[in-house]
């Protein structure tokens, strides 16, 4: 046993990356040689690899009647168990392993696991992440003829607002910190009508930038039910964000949404989700001008089409009304697709695509390009995001409550009034830190 239990301080880490590398295992190979330990393993990592644990644990299993006293394996083993669900196996698995001399990763890891098994059959859940991140932002707009800057809107996107006698002159470069702190909270009820009751609390901050365009801060909470009715989640929920804006342009204002989203699963790899959302806008001061609401329709839907891929479709209707701005009163169509990629454990690349279209419903006032006047503003945007994460525990046991991500974002819009052509790049770098308690 002693063998096993040096060969667990580096197994693990490394069976990722060193079964990488090696010929993919076939089950014919399996079927072929069934009581090859080396043969077993390698494919048991690869099925959980591939999102199928199930597959995963029968190879483990012959692993160990070959080897009874292989704690790598074992220890494998209940994290194959807890991916199926079996708790309660898994546990027990784990306080074996516990009690034996481990090395101090693997006592970690192992008292990690077992965190995780307590904190899954509680009642009441409560999670807090902070992320630090970093911002480079550029807004290429069309100079001269555009005194536009596009900023942070109001409803979670880039938005081109006319800012009158603003002093930029040339295109806008600029780098912000961003720091964010949440608590999520979920009470599971149990019930056959309603299984969890959830309540959010987050700030967010966005600042240290030269021009103020990306600078902002906002405190929001939410909460809401999910009921269950048959094969489907209905989850009604509301959520209120209070946002002040460094740059004076954009004003400070209040968000409220009132939210229906209902999903269904068909089977493990499709998944079909329609939401409504009303968004009622509420500024301070002298920009009361801008209030209003908007109506909100997505249909989306993913399907699994690999083990480690999934691609998403997704249609948007927005309904912007301006209550005294009738500028700010258009209909907006985005459309979007999106593929999710998991290349090995812990990874995750996320691509995405998007292509809107927004009409204004009357003639645009507020225009200063040369070109611009006399006519209903049309606009047609495209966006391209990518992200790439990894978990903290494939760099050290000690790191699994933390992830690391790189975002790039880039959006381009053509528009019947010179002044709103722009197109900018977006790159930001962040570290989030969660905690369940």
């Amino acid at each position: 046993m002693r063998k096993y239990i040096s060969t667990l301080a580096v197994s693990l880490p490394l069976s990722f990356v060193s079964h990488a590398a090696m010929a993919q295992v076939s089950y014919s190979d399996i079927l072929a040689d069934p009581d090859n330990v080396t043969l077993n393993q390698s494919y048991a990592f690869e099925q959980m690899d591939a999102g199928n644990p199930k597959g995963a644990l029968a190879a483990i299993e012959r692993v160990l009647t070959a080897e009874p006293a292989n704690l790598p394996a074992r220890l494998f083993r209940a994290n194959v168990l807890m991916a199926l669900g079996s708790d309660l196996q898994a546990e027990a698995e784990l306080r074996a392993l516990a009690i034996l001399p481990l090395p101090q990763a693997q006592k970690t890891r192992v008292a990690n696991m077992l965190e995780r098994i307590r904190r899954r059959g509680q009642t009441f859940q409560s999670y807090a992440n902070i992320a630090l991140g970093f911002l480079d932002s550029d807004n290429v707009n069309n100079y001269p003829d555009s005194g536009n800057v596009t900023a942070r809107g109001v409803e979670n996107t880039y938005t081109t607002y006319d800012i009158e006698g603003n002093s930029f002159t040339t295109p806008l470069d600029d780098q912000a910190l961003s720091a964010n702190i949440a608590l999520n909270s979920i009470y599971k009820t149990n019930s056959q009508v309603f299984d969890q009751i959830f309540f959010n609390l987050a700030h967010n901050n966005s600042s240290q930038g030269d021009t103020g365009y990306l600078d902002y801060k906002s405190n929001n909470l939410s909460g809401g039910m999910r009921f269950i009715v048959g094969a489907f989640f209905v989850q009604p929920y509301i959520s209120y964000s209070d946002i002040e804006n460094d740059l004076d342009s954009l004003g400070n204002l209040s968000i409220t949404n009132y939210n229906l989203a209902i999903n269904r699963k068909f089977g493990a790899k499709i998944d079909v989700g329609l939401s409504a959302a009303q968004s009622v806008r509420a500024y301070e001061g002298d920009k009361d001008s801008n209030d209003g609401d908007t109506l909100s329709y997505t249909l989306q839907g993913s399907y699994q089409v690999l083990p480690r891929m999934r691609v998403g479709l997704s249609a948007n209707f927005q309904d912007v009304t301006g209550e005294t701005n009738k500028d700010l009163t258009k209909e907006v169509m985005n459309y979007g697709g999106s593929v999710t990629i998991v290349p090995a454990g812990g990874h995750v690349l996320n691509l995405s695509y998007q292509s809107g279209a927004s009409e204004h419903d009357n003639i645009y006032s507020a225009s200063v390009g040369q070109n611009s006047d006399g006519k209903k503003r049309e606009d047609d945007t495209i966006r391209y995001n990518a992200s790439y994460s990894v978990s903290g525990a494939n760099v050290s046991d000690m790191l699994s409550d933390m992830r690391f991500s790189l975002n790039y974002g880039y959006s381009e819009t053509d528009s019947n009034f010179t002044d709103f052509i722009n197109d900018k790049t977006t790159i930001g770098l962040s570290i989030n830190y969660n905690k369940a308690f």
